[in-house]
């Protein structure tokens, strides 16, 4: 957080007063400010060099400059999430752990750059969203309704137990837990197809391909990814293809 120094006498402006500046750099980084017109948390884009941010999160600003503060358990009992199912890994190819994630609450607030991790009892991190598996990797606001994948390296016991967390930063490198869902399963487990070789009955139910961002895939299963099969009858799969 920069400080703004006022004069010669040396008083250090509140930061609830100060004007943000992006500075020269010209990274995107999300960062907030207190809106004296508005009398509320606004967020700016601050390039990641000099500058000035008043307060890096909504959390802070709200907590500090506006009436009654902010209490962010609040938003994590907003979001809801619900376990779709887990693929479990096969030789080298890795598993999935597949998610739905809904936030309804309405305040401005964005969890910034988040994912979400699997812990297990222990406090291991057992499965995680990474950039090449991960829909959004901006951040989780208001009004969201996304499927998340998390990649499993290894198997998971059956039945399991553990917690689920969404990881403010998580994609910027600075992970944070927001927010702990305690999760476990006896039978969340869920087939997949193995496309290595020439299965043309599976292909025949193959209704259409989309990769895990929601895009069709008019040429089929993109070799070394997990792609989703959307199948006759209404149903999904998560495959690997090799």
């Amino acid at each position: 957080m920069t400080l703004a120094i006022l004069g010669e006498a040396g008083y250090a402006q509140s930061a609830c007063d100060l004007e943000p500046d992006p500075g020269p750099c010209e990274a995107a980084i999300v960062a907030y400010y207190f809106n004296q017109d508005s009398q509320s948390c606004d967020s700016f884009t601050w390039g990641g060099c000099a500058g000035v941010v008043p307060f890096e999160t909504l959390a802070e600003c709200q907590s500090a400059c506006e009436p009654g503060g902010f209490n962010q358990n609040e938003l994590c009992d907003s979001i809801i999430v619900t376990l779709n199912s887990v693929v479990q890994p096969e030789l080298d190819t890795p598993g999935v752990v597949t998610i739905s994630m809904s936030s309804i609450y309405a305040t401005g607030y964005t969890f910034p750059y988040a994912g979400f991790q699997l812990m297990d009892t222990e406090g291991l991190i057992v499965a995680s969203e990474e950039l090449s598996s991960a829909p959004n990797v901006y951040g989780i606001g208001s009004n969201m309704n996304e499927t998340r994948y998390l990649i499993l390296p290894s198997s998971l016991t059956n039945p399991f137990s553990g917690q689920l967390n969404l990881v403010s930063g998580l994609f910027a490198g600075t992970p944070e837990v927001a927010c702990s869902y305690p999760i476990s399963w006896s039978d969340s487990s869920t087939s997949m197809i193995d496309l290595s070789g020439d299965d043309l009955q599976s292909r025949s139910e193959v209704q259409c391909w989309y990769d895990l961002m929601g895009r069709e895939l008019h040429h089929g299963p993109t070799p070394g990814q997990f792609s989703i099969a959307w199948l006759k009858d209404g149903s999904r799969k998560v495959i690997w293809q090799q």
